[in-house]
This record gives structure tokens, sequence and C-alpha cells, in this order.
């Protein structure tokens, strides 16, 4: 579709910049001011260039609008997706970059930084699955952080090489694992034995990818809506389960695993006001500020519990080599 929007003359000294600020978009844009193209979000060939997380910015030699004028852009939106546009800014390019520059921090500078910790953390839990004999708790935390880290990348990759519909499919697929396997691991963390539950877990695991792979593009998001909203419910039943054995914990991690549970609850809460429409699209989207801090809390934990066990192994070979070397002694005053 095409939107048309009559520009002011804008004050601008001869020979300055001036831009066409597009906070957010879904999915991609290009801009003519006064019929001259100045920019694109990317392609628009399918599958077209991912923007429905990036702030686009285009600046233009300010003559175009000295006089005012039309500015002209189109958008791509797949069907059944929020397809939109905010309002638009045009003005000059001192004054529109830095708000730019910051919202592009916000949302895709972290997005990296949080792909880039969580890939870093699969490789760091799944060593230590492997050097811990393959003990459970660090294998489902590897995986929570590989399907992390799969669900992250649609946050900040412009160009995809799957077909749009399979990648919409793996990224909403990938948030549900996730929070399956947090819970998988947090079970694991804290000794507690739920095996009911996991496999009803399982279940809904399965059934979630198989609704919205089966969904049609006009029903998936409310498919998937149904099925995000049961795991926004689990970092609930996971500070239930804290609350009724924090007494019995250790200090630090229970510390830890609350407050970073509470704050994926209300994180979690937010994108799904979102989702639902009960607030506006415009509104940040912060889910992907609390996974580094959430992974490096629970990684912490896990960390220190393998190192407690290797410093308690080392002191038990310690204990059994002075044993030894008592009863070589031993051996050897019997012997004389």
């Amino acid at each position: 579709g095409w939107y048309r929007l009559e520009a002011p003359p804008l004050d601008v000294p001869p020979g300055g910049r001036a831009a066409v600020w597009l906070p957010r978009l879904n999915m991609n844009a290009e801009v003519w001011v006064n019929g001259r193209w100045v920019g694109t979000g990317g392609g628009f060939e399918r599958p077209v260039a991912q923007n429905w997380n990036r702030p686009l910015l285009f600046p233009f030699p300010a003559e175009l609008l000295r006089e005012g004028g039309p500015i002209d852009v189109r958008l791509f939106a797949y069907r059944g997706d929020w397809g939109g546009l905010d309002p638009i800014h045009v003005g000059p390019h001192a004054a529109l970059a830095p708000a730019h520059a910051s919202r592009h921090a916000l949302q895709i500078d972290v997005a990296r930084f949080a792909s880039a910790v969580a890939l870093l953390l699969t490789l760091l839990f799944f060593a230590l699955f492997l050097a811990a004999d393959r003990r459970p708790l660090y294998g489902y935390a590897a995986l929570a952080a590989l399907f992390y880290f799969v669900h992250s990348l649609a946050a900040h990759l412009r160009e995809i090489v799957v077909p749009y519909v399979f990648g919409r499919w793996l990224i909403h697929a990938t948030f549900d694992a996730f929070a399956v396997c947090m819970i998988f691991g947090f079970h694991r963390l804290f000794a507690i034995r739920a095996p009911r539950l996991e496999r009803v877990l399982l279940a809904y695991l399965a059934c979630g990818a198989t609704a919205t792979a089966l969904a049609g593009p006009d029903r998936f998001l409310d498919v998937a809506l149904v099925f995000h909203a049961l795991a926004g419910l689990l970092p609930l039943y996971a500070v239930a389960r804290l609350l009724g054995r924090y007494r019995q914990l250790p200090r630090t991690p229970r510390r830890v695993i609350l407050a970073s549970t509470l704050a994926t609850l209300l994180v979690s809460a937010h994108a799904l006001a979102i989702q639902a429409g009960l607030l506006p699209q415009s509104a940040p989207r912060l889910l992907h500020l609390l996974a580094p801090v959430l992974f490096l809390a629970f990684g912490t934990i896990l960390l220190s519990d393998f190192l407690r066990a290797y410093r308690e192994a080392r002191a038990l070979n310690r204990e059994l080599d002075a044993r030894g070397q008592e009863k070589e002694a031993e051996l050897a005053q019997s012997y004389e």
C-alpha cells in the first residue's frame, strides 16, 4: 500500500540535510520526497526485508522540501500480520538522528547482544553438560539458550533465507520451547520432581507447534497468542514453587532466581499485552532486554553449582589420596 503525506516547508540552512524517520513499521518500506526516491528498508522480493523491530531513517537534501511537498511511503505487510505504519517524522537530520540512534540501540543493538549472549551460553552449557557426565540440568539449560538464540534472530536480522511462513512459525515455536526448557532446568536445579507436569508441557509444545503450523495466515497470530499466553503462566508457577521452598534453598540462588523470574513474568505480561492489543503496537518491545539478564543469572547459578561440585570432587580426591598414603605408611610400618 501507499501513503501520501503533505509536508510543510522546512527551515534548514542551504546545503543542509533533512530526514524522514519511521520509528516503527511492519514489514518494509521505501520513501519518496517530492517524487525523488530517498531510501528503502531493504528488498521487496519475498521474503522481504524484516523491519518490524527496526526504525528507519532516510536522510535527503533539504532543498527537496524547501517549499514543502508530498512524501510518499510504500509499505509492504504480510497477510495476517500486524501491517502498519506509525506516525512519521520529517525534519532536520541533526534533530532526528539522536532519537533514531537511541531507538535503534534499544531495539536492534540490544537484540544483537542478547543473541550473542544466548549463543555463548549455549556453548558454555553444552560444555558443562559434557563435562558433568551429561547431567540433565546443563542439557536443558543448553537447549533453552539455543531456542532463545533462534527466537532472538527475528528481532535484528534484516534479510532471511527461509520462506517467511516457516520463519514465522519457527520464531513462535522456539519461544514456547525456550519457556518449557527453562522450567525443566528449574526443576533439576532445585530438585523438584514433577514428571506429570513435564509430560503435560511436552504435549503442550507438540500441540502448539502443530496448531500454528496448520493455522492459515489469517489465524496464525491468534493461535500463537493462545499458546504464548500459556507459556506466560510458567513464571507464575516457578514463583509459586520457589516461594513454597524459599527457606530451604541457599540464599544467593533463591534470590537470583526469584528476582529473574518476577522480571520474566512482568516482561512476558507486557509482550502479551502488545500481542493482544491491550497496549499499542508502537509500545517498545522489552522481551529481548530480559533474556541476557535471565540467562546470566541462571548461568551464574549453574556455573557456581558446577564449580562447587568440582571443588568437592577435588577435596574428596585429596582426602582419598591422604587416606591411601596413611594406609601405605601403616602397611610399611606393619611390615617392618
